[in-house]
């Protein structure tokens, strides 16, 4: 979709502009969207800047889920009666671990 910037010289020379119309408002065919920066916004956008921005957070957040989970893993095999988790927990982690 193809948003015009500049009025086709004959609406410009003719200066057919409709009534009740700000000239300012009369430059395109598409109204330019309204800048917002709503939760709504951002879920349901297709710009590649705030995509990139989401992209990044993502693997951020997933980047600390998968330290705070080898911190556990590790903090268990610290010292060898090992009371930070049990055998269950563990393999619970562990496997989360290899997934996140």
């Amino acid at each position: 979709m193809t948003i015009i910037e500049r009025p086709s010289t004959e609406v410009a020379v003719a200066g057919a502009v409709p009534v009740g119309v700000k000239p300012s408002e009369a430059l395109g065919v598409f109204k330019r969207p309204a800048a917002s920066s709503s939760w709504r916004d951002w879920v349901v956008t297709v710009d590649h800047k705030k995509l990139g921005i989401m992209y990044g957070v993502a693997a951020f957040v997933f980047f600390l889920i998968g330290g705070v989970e080898a911190l556990l893993i590790r903090l268990q095999l610290i010292a060898p009666d090992g009371k930070v988790l049990n055998a269950d927990q563990y393999n619970q982690m562990f496997t989360m671990h290899a997934t996140t």
